[in-house]
């Protein structure tokens, strides 16, 4: 009975267990500075001077750059320090414009094709 338990024992203690964790290259070589995921399929990640989304998991990513405003205009140099999405084609970003280093909030609605300013901190 004793060498049962022992056997047991062992096999609980040196059994290799595995966590739920994969790694994914979103195919970008830039820091990455954020994410949020509104579901297992709409992940969004803030980056230096861009965003990368997917829409299924992870299978494939697309690099959002350059960052536009709701004119459609190129926003100036700029890093997503925090993203958080509030449905699968809106969300907020916080960060820093590093011409004049100005600090901002903006949103989007359309999956981050266009950004609205919401605050900045000049």
């Amino acid at each position: 009975m004793k060498q049962l338990l022992l056997l047991i024992t062992f096999s609980l203690i040196f059994n290799t267990s595995y966590s739920q964790w994969t790694v994914e290259n979103p195919g970008v070589t830039d820091d990455l500075y954020s994410v949020d995921y509104y579901s297992a399929n709409n992940i969004w990640i803030g980056s230096y001077d861009q965003f990368i989304k997917t829409t299924n998991g992870g299978t494939s990513w697309t690099t959002v750059f350059p960052l536009r405003d709701a004119s459609n205009v190129i926003i100036g140099t700029a890093n997503i320090y925090d993203i958080a999405l509030t449905s699968p084609t809106s969300g907020i970003a916080t960060g820093l414009f590093y011409l004049g280093n100005t600090e901002y909030i903006l949103n989007t609605t359309n999956s981050g094709t266009n950004w609205n300013y919401r605050s900045t901190t000049f």
